[in-house]
């Protein structure tokens, strides 16, 4: 039976060794045969109040079970009892067996929040998790870091909840958090997720998110209405990293209120932001081979007679060491060689 990670009795980090022990490309974690549905939900001050709330526990079972990756915001539940009741309602109605790592409470003053991350162990496991050392208190929430095996590969998520009175130093905090997981973690495939309030009276989004060394791609399209209010705002954002832009979808607010046919005033019992959700497909399709590798003989292949675009994508070409990669949606995937030589 595959334990249930838990910030309890049995330290984290313990749990997660175990887990990463047991951990196989043949059980649990399969290899990337479909996409990753992943998303980062701020579910307003949820704890037991909310659990009681039978509608809104309804809906939001019925959100969490559309992904296998979940970063979750805003766990405000002194007994730590909300999110494992979650967890069980949720398996009791999926056919997935969902598990889950939480991060401690934090937080300046006695209304303190958690994180978790909540993931469908068939598709995506992790393997390293921790909440950064904020030695010099930059942040109201420090961020919650996890690195997750995927298919063959692995990518990095930290996720944050910033505070609405202090967007713009926690955002330029960020750049050592990133850099200490780059290197602790041994990879540039990084998501920083999570409800950055990035928008509107908090933060002018002209600024950008340019605070990196590396190059990011902000995946929420610019303008997208993350709230579930009569404004509009984007305050939750994913940005990428490494070679996750090319493996990624655009990420976009789940409007639950219209996909339920909710009104205004049930849906903010829920939550007072939408899910951000998109897919992440095998990372080893979206990686260029090292420069390291021996040159590649371009043997030519027979061109499909049918079903070329779905075969050889949207205009196939080949890279400098000869290896020929065509746009599928959002993403860029190798196909065969005879695609580019059409």
């Amino acid at each position: 039976m595959r334990p249930v990670l838990r910030a309890g009795p049995v330290p984290l980090f313990l749990s997660l060794c175990l887990l990463f022990l047991c951990w196989s490309p043949g059980g649990g974690a399969r290899a990337a045969d479909s996409p990753l549905r992943m998303a980062s939900f701020n579910i307003q001050i949820f704890g037991q109040s909310k659990m009681k709330k039978a509608a809104a526990v309804s809906t939001l079972l019925r959100i969490l079970d559309r992904y296998d990756l979940v970063f979750i915001m805003e766990i405000r539940d002194s007994d730590d009892t909300a999110i494992y009741e979650l967890l069980n309602r949720l398996n009791q109605q999926s056919s997935k067996n969902y598990q889950i790592i939480v991060s401690e409470r934090l937080g300046r003053t006695n209304s303190k929040e958690q994180y978790a991350y909540l993931y469908n162990p068939d598709k995506v496991m992790p393997d390293q998790a921790y909440v950064w050392n904020d030695t010099r208190d930059l942040f109201e929430r420090e961020p919650y870091v996890a690195r997750f095996r995927f298919g063959g590969d692995s990518f990095t998520m930290i996720g944050i909840h910033t505070s609405p009175s202090d967007v713009t130093t926690e955002l330029n905090a960020l750049p050592p958090v990133y850099n200490e997981a780059k290197q602790k973690l041994g990879s540039r495939n990084i998501f920083i997720v999570g409800d950055l309030n990035a928008d509107c009276s908090y933060y002018n989004p002209n600024k950008g998110f340019d605070f990196f060394g590396d190059k990011s791609t902000a995946l929420v399209p610019e303008g997208s209405d993350t709230t579930v209010a009569n404004t509009s705002c984007t305050y939750d954002r994913v940005l990428a990293f490494g070679n996750l832009p090319r493996a990624s979808s655009t990420a976009k607010p789940f409007n639950f209120q219209t996909a339920y046919s909710m009104p205004l005033a049930d849906a903010q019992v829920v939550s007072d932001h939408y899910p951000v959700e998109g897919t992440l497909s095998d990372l080893r399709d979206s990686t260029e081979p090292p420069d390291n590798e021996p040159p590649v003989v371009i043997i030519p292949d027979p061109v499909p007679s049918q079903g070329s675009v779905a075969q050889c994508g949207v205009r196939p070409t080949f890279t400098p060491r000869g290896y020929c990669y065509a746009e599928f949606g959002s993403s860029r995937k190798r196909v065969a060689n005879a695609c580019c030589s059409r």
